[in-house]
């Protein structure tokens, strides 16, 4: 059955598959924020959106990704450390963020493990 707000036919909620959606950091206040419209894209396609903290530890995205159906990694303002691929940084390189980075790679070897479906936008991945 298609729905009337879109082309996506209506998804049971328990049937939903758990798609998680990792944070971003604001680095003034430390504050996590993630805008609507991953979630919102997510929901309309059917997905169950699952907000992932920003947390760089191997057992807790071990224990995360077991519940996933799939991983969007949405893209920011901030830049992948050139560091973390043996290059130096340049001049005109944005924000870094070190949690977003450990925790999204976390996230992308979980994933390349379990070949479980992932979304990566922008952000150089």
């Amino acid at each position: 059955m298609m729905s009337r707000k879109g082309r996506f036919p209506k998804v049971m909620p328990e049937r939903r598959p758990l798609i998680g959606i990792t944070l971003r950091q604001e680095l003034e206040t430390e504050r996590f924020y993630l805008a609507r419209f991953y979630s919102e894209a997510v929901e309309a396609a059917g997905g169950a959106p699952l907000h992932v903290p920003l947390i760089p530890r191997r057992e807790f995205i071990e224990a995360l990704v077991g519940r996933l159906g799939g991983v969007l990694l949405p893209g920011s303002d901030s830049d992948v450390d050139p560091q973390l691929y043996g290059r130096e940084p340049q001049r005109r390189l944005g924000s870094v963020h070190p949690l977003r980075d450990a925790t999204d790679l976390l996230l992308l070897e979980a994933c390349e493990e379990r070949r479980m479906p992932l979304l990566a936008i922008c952000y150089g991945m």
